[in-house]
């Protein structure tokens, strides 16, 4: 399914949708329903309408009893229903000219057994010669809030930050990662502008998503958690493709012999030898992570600041522990810590008016409750313009601090770093790290939203940081070498 494929339209955005199996019986709990109320608080504009054999009304809709029920066409199907129904779904889909059915129906080839695979092909084969698109089955769908589309009740409408620009993408084999992102990114501000969660992957799969993603001018980064392909030469050919265009961040599931196995039973996927996997993947240019939350790590960077030019990095914080363990995490990844030459070090010093107290050589110690905004922020500038580093990581501890008032004496310290945004051009990263206790935790909520709000690239440690940063310099070299 090619990018510029005129069918897009309707999977992203289209002019109804039919919800199989939403039942008008409150009593029970029931997917289909879920789905639908999830549409409607998502505000999609189009109709819809709920199919259930016992009819009724749902949400101030009538209910059908089948699809060819309904007297108008149906663009979107989500079906809900019995593994078993679904052929005679199929057919009726086609009978319908319907373009896309979701199948969040489970029991096909991921339950590893002859009748589940039979069944998918079944499903497969009649969904060609009635060309109507499968996405699935067995996942959660597509999570599309320009146009109204959710798999999930409660999810966010819009960013949590408007001020914030950016989209980010999202496709995933796993609809519980899939969700856990929309919340992960929403918590950052970042908007998101399509998620979906594709399954089984029988008809629509990982380079279909992607390769459109790649052409969508909506997308500024492409996420992707993938557990395996059935077309590897396919999806490395479409991901350095993609690569080229913007970043195409991608957490590999199962890449031990346990993992593989629970892939296998989760969405039937061929996983692969991790190390083939990993060379592939940087051979492409795609950006390899971890988890879900590096996804988001990554995009916070990309889309909030400025390429570093270099690895040589600026650690400014306070306790001394946090900053050999940042200094650490720095090295680990491999970013440089230069020690700053003696000219700076006399500029801060003068600034600052003596280093009792404060270390200059680098990491930089600034105890955040004896200087206002104004000198912190005349220190960031000093060291930004030196010409001596490529990029500031400043790191919080809150826990360090127990006998003051945490967010008391941090204010002067966090309302600086707004103000250094503004003056300098060099890429910023912010770590709140070392909140164990309950009130550190709620200090750290409150100034991630704070910050995030700003425009700031905001962590839950060093290392998360600095990996975002030696990933981000990784993907901007590779691209360099693989301009056309």
């Amino acid at each position: 399914m090619k990018a510029n494929d005129p069918l897009w339209k309707y999977i992203f955005g289209p002019r109804s949708v039919a919800v199989i199996g939403a039942s008008a019986d409150l009593k029970r709990q029931n997917s289909g329903r879920d789905y639908l109320q999830g549409i409607i608080e998502c505000g999609f504009k189009g109709k819809l309408y709920p199919v259930h054999p016992d009819g009724g009304e749902l949400f101030n809709l009538k209910v059908y009893p089948d699809l060819k029920a309904i007297p108008v066409p149906v663009d979107y199907v989500i079906s809900a229903i019995p593994a078993r129904f679904t052929p005679q779904l199929v057919r009726d889909c086609g009978v319908k000219n319907v373009k896309l059915l979701h199948l969040f129906t489970s029991g096909f080839s991921e339950i590893e057994d002859k009748q589940g695979n039979t069944l998918q092909a079944e499903i497969t084969d009649l969904a060609r010669q009635y060309s109507v698109r499968l996405l699935g089955p067995n996942c959660m769908g597509i999570y599309c809030p320009g146009s109204g589309l959710t798999f999930s009740m409660n999810s966010p409408v819009q960013p949590a930050f408007p001020s914030i620009i950016g989209t980010v993408s999202l496709v995933s084999q796993s609809g519980g990662h899939s969700i856990y992102f929309i919340r992960a990114a929403n918590a950052k501000g970042l908007y998101l502008n399509k998620v979906i969660s594709y399954g089984n992957a029988a008809d629509i799969n990982e380079s279909d998503l992607i390769e459109y993603l790649s052409h969508d001018p909506e997308t500024k980064i492409i996420g992707a958690y993938i557990e395996g392909t059935k077309d590897g030469a396919r999806l490395a050919r479409t991901l350095r493709e993609a690569s080229k265009l913007k970043p195409v961040v991608v957490f590999k599931g199962g890449t031990t012999e346990s993992g593989t196995r629970a892939a296998a039973s989760h969405t039937s996927a061929i996983a692969g030898s991790s190390l083939i996997w990993k060379d592939m993947l940087r051979q492409s240019g795609a950006i390899q992570v971890d988890s879900m939350d590096e996804i988001v790590d990554f995009a916070m960077l990309y889309l909030r600041e400025p390429a570093p030019l270099g690895r040589r990095t600026a650690i400014l914080g306070f306790g001394g522990g946090a900053s050999v363990r940042a200094t650490d995490d720095c090295a680990h990844s491999d970013l440089t810590i230069p020690l700053l030459s003696p000219a700076i070090r006399q500029m801060l010093n003068k600034t600052l008016g003596s280093e009792a107290g404060h270390i200059f050589r680098n990491p930089i110690d600034l105890p955040p409750h004896d200087l206002p905004a104004t000198i912190i922020a005349s220190v960031a500038n000093i060291i930004a313009r030196s010409g001596e580093v490529d990029l500031l990581l400043f790191h919080i501890a809150f826990d360090y601090w127990t006998f003051m008032d945490i967010a008391k004496g941090l204010s002067s310290f966090v309302s600086a770093l707004p103000i250094i945004k503004k003056q300098i051009h060099l890429p910023i990263t912010v770590a709140l790290q070392f909140h164990a206790s309950k009130r550190g935790n709620l200090v750290a909520e409150k100034l991630n939203d704070k910050l995030c709000r700003e425009g700031l690239a905001v962590y839950s440690s060093t290392l998360s940081a600095a990996r975002s940063s030696d990933r981000l310099i990784r993907y901007q070299a590779w691209l360099n070498d693989n301009r056309n």
